[in-house]
């Protein structure tokens, strides 16, 4: 799990950006080279984040059941396999879980996952 603070250096001691309304997802998709990939983005007020770059293009919502608590959320699907972004409130800012999951094969019937797991911090 990666920290990030997007509101100064050293410890959290004011929040000068409250999550509200306008904090979310943003998905840019981009197109090169053959492969389809997706930059997902946190947005908090005026501030957006970097979170990961996946590949597909990604859309808002999916990824049920989602970690409690869930904001925001979205999936990409790219050659049978599933990744899954969500935020979160915690207790220092935004929580950032990343999830995954496979189509079945051979024996299996049914889809794994999404398996769910703390990917970065966003303090505020």
């Amino acid at each position: 799990m990666t920290r990030v603070q997007i509101n100064g250096v050293g410890k959290v001691e004011k929040t000068k950006y409250t999550p509200g309304p306008e904090t979310g997802l943003k998905i840019e998709h981009i197109e090169g080279m053959g492969h389809m990939k997706s930059n997902i983005y946190l947005t908090i007020g005026n501030k957006q984040v970097f979170i990961a770059e996946v590949f597909g293009f990604a859309d808002m919502g999916g990824g049920d059941p989602l970690p409690e608590g869930t904001l925001a959320s979205c999936q990409s699907m790219y050659t049978g396999a599933g990744t899954f972004i969500c935020i979160a409130h915690s207790q220092n800012g935004i929580m950032v879980y990343k999830g995954w999951s496979e189509e079945p094969s051979g024996e299996y019937e049914g889809n794994v996952g999404p398996n769910w797991e703390e990917f970065k911090e966003i303090l505020y």
